[in-house]
Order: C-alpha cells, then sequence, then structure tokens
C-alpha cells in the first residue's frame, strides 16, 4: 500500500483543514473543529501505513502542526467583523455585469482593489465590463440571509471577493478606459454578439464564462450542464492545444503556462477555472525539475492556495463540486481500469 505521507500530504492537509471549517460553520467551537479534524487525518495516516520511521514521524507532526495553524488562521479570517467605511469615493472600474431576474448587478474595483456590489441604475444603466466611473456612494454591509434559507448573500459574495454593496451612488461621471484584461473581455463578448445564437451562446459561456439563461436551462436538462462552466475540462483542452502547438521542454512548458494563465483570466478566473489551472501548474513545474506530479497531490495544493488567498471560496457551491469532482475521478482512475473506469461518468454525474 502506498504510503499516504509520501504520496499526498497536501491533500490530507487541505481535506483536514476544510474539516476544521466545515465543522466550525456546523457550531462546533474552534478547539473542538480543530481537534475532529486532526483525529479524522490521523485515523486515515495510521490506517494507511504499514511501516513507520523517524522521518515519517516527524512529517505526520508537521502535517499536524500546519493543519491547526492553517484552519486557526482561515476560520478567524472568517469570524473577523469586516470594518466597512461610511463611504466610498474615486474612480471605479467595472468588473462584471450580471443578470438577475430583470434586473442587472454590477462589481465595481476601486483604486484600493476592492470589489464592491451595486445596483445599475442611476447613471450606470448602460455600464459594461472595462467602463471606468468617478463616483461617490455609501456602503452597506452584505445581508446574511434572503427569503431562500439555504442561500446566503454575504457567503456568495464574498467568496467571489465582494465586500459590501454601494447605496446611494451619486452622479457617477464617465472615465477614460484603460487597457485590462476586462476591456478585452468585453470586446471579445461584442464580436461574440455577431455570431449565430446557438454558437454566439455556446462560444460565450466556454470562452468568457457568461451563462445564456436558456441555454443553460436546456443543458441541465440533459445533465450536461457542467460543459458550460469553465472548469478543469476546458482549462485542460487549452493546455492540450498549447503543448500541441508549443512541443515539450523548458520552452514549451513556459508558453503553456502563460496561455493557462491567459485563458483563466480571459474566461472570468472562476474557482472551478483557478482550481484546474492550479493543479496543471503544479504538474508543469513537476515537468521542469524531471518528475511526474500526483494528481490528487496536486488538488490538494490548489485547495490549499485558494483558501489561503480567500477564506471564503470554501462557500462558493461551484468550488465544492469542482474539488470533489476532481478528487472521485483521479481517485477511480488510480484504481485501474475495468469497472472502476466505467464509474467515474455516472460518478461525476451524481456530484
Amino acid at each position: 500500500m502506498d504510503s499516504l505521507l509520501n504520496r499526498i500530504p497536501s491533500l490530507l492537509l487541505f481535506e483536514s483543514t476544510a474539516a476544521a471549517v466545515y465543522l466550525r460553520g456546523a457550531k462546533l467551537s474552534p478547539g473542538l473543529s480543530i481537534f475532529a479534524s486532526l483525529l479524522i487525518v490521523a485515523a486515515q495516516i495510521f490506517a494507511g501505513e504499514e511501516k513507520w520511521s523517524l522521518n515519517k514521524f516527524l512529517i505526520f507532526l508537521m502535517l499536524l502542526a500546519l493543519t491547526g495553524l492553517f484552519s486557526w488562521n482561515i476560520m478567524v479570517r472568517l469570524e473577523r467583523p469586516d470594518d466597512l467605511p461610511r463611504a466610498v469615493d474615486g474612480a471605479f472600474t467595472v468588473t462584471e455585469r450580471r443578470a438577475v431576474s430583470e434586473n442587472f448587478l454590477l462589481l465595481l474595483k476601486d483604486e484600493q482593489d476592492r470589489t464592491w456590489l451595486a445596483d445599475a441604475t442611476g447613471g450606470l444603466e448602460e455600464a459594461r465590463e472595462g467602463d471606468r466611473y468617478a463616483l461617490e456612494a455609501s456602503v452597506a454591509p452584505l445581508r446574511e440571509s434572503s427569503f431562500r434559507r439555504a442561500f446566503s448573500p454575504l457567503k456568495y459574495w464574498r467568496s467571489r471577493g465582494v465586500r459590501g454593496q454601494l447605496r446611494r451612488i451619486k452622479a457617477p461621471r464617465p472615465l477614460k478606459r484603460v487597457f485590462s484584461r476586462h476591456t478585452l473581455r468585453q470586446a471579445l463578448r461584442v464580436r461574440i454578439d455577431r455570431l449565430p445564437p446557438g454558437s454566439r451562446a455556446l462560444t460565450a459561456a466556454v470562452l468568457l464564462g457568461d451563462r445564456d439563461a436558456n441555454l443553460s436551462e436546456d443543458y441541465r436538462r440533459w445533465g450536461i450542464s457542467h460543459i458550460l462552466a469553465v472548469s478543469g475540462w476546458h482549462v485542460g483542452l487549452a493546455v492540450a492545444a498549447g503543448c500541441f502547438f508549443f512541443g515539450a521542454g523548458r520552452r514549451g512548458v513556459i508558453l503553456c503556462s502563460l496561455l493557462l494563465w491567459g485563458y483563466c483570466l480571459l474566461s472570468g478566473a472562476a474557482a472551478s477555472a483557478l482550481r484546474a489551472s492550479l493543479m496543471i501548474q503544479t504538474a508543469m513545474m513537476g515537468l521542469l525539475r524531471g518528475e511526474r506530479a500526483n494528481a490528487l497531490n496536486s488538488i490538494g495544493v490548489a485547495g490549499m492556495v485558494l483558501l489561503l488567498l480567500n477564506p471564503w471560496t470554501f462557500y462558493d457551491t461551484g468550488w465544492q463540486l469542482s474539488m470533489l469532482a476532481a478528487v472521485t475521478v483521479t481517485a477511480l482512475s488510480r484504481c485501474g481500469g475495468g469497472f472502476f473506469a466505467l464509474l467515474i461518468c455516472p460518478a461525476v454525474w451524481v456530484i
């Protein structure tokens, strides 16, 4: 049996840290949440290890220490009261325009790199991604609950980097556009809109991460809605195309890495796409060193990096499903062919 400590320490670290955060969300105390997660990972390691050595024992202790440290850090950041300003002013860039029912919501990024939520009203009706405005507005905290009991606007928007909501926006004044990935995305969106309806919706979904309501409903009814969500499949195809054109070797890895992150940012940098990009980048870094990466270990690296960058990512349903699907597919593929290979598609469909 493979040693878990040797093969997948990063996955064990991610798994135990995520378990601690989940248990804390279930109203367990921080201390008990961390203790329970340590018991879970320790039980897996002791069940999987056949031979122990001093080095393995030291790695085991280090893994437990990192689990406790990372879990505590993430829980503290999740529960820390957000010190929001009463008002903001200055230059804001539209980073996303999203349709909600019959209205539109905007994500605006200010000069301090903070992202805010705003209604597309009061002079912002025609705002598009990449547009810049000078404005003043008051700040309101995100709501913790909604009429749908299971949905929390606070968790949903914080997982996307939003700090709060702008209210009473005073006469926004358009500013000159500055080239960025947002202006590039909008320029591509204008060109994609000239395509036939079916091609337009599918191209926008795969390239930019835009979702057409009618197309999404059709794909959901067919059970293939995951094709429209930019994730590992799309990122993998982009990198495969890069490998075909750029070849192997150091030069090929560098160019494929640029293509990888260029596509990830162009498609909107969703949590699932970031997870896949980090996994593939970890594997390509191993190739530069002449080593073959362990896919399960790469999943753990990607998960921990995203949680440490933004702990609220834990509450992103797309990210949760993406991580679960990646672990399931990889684990089943490592079990060998035959029956386990036939289980992969049904397992992903169930997830």
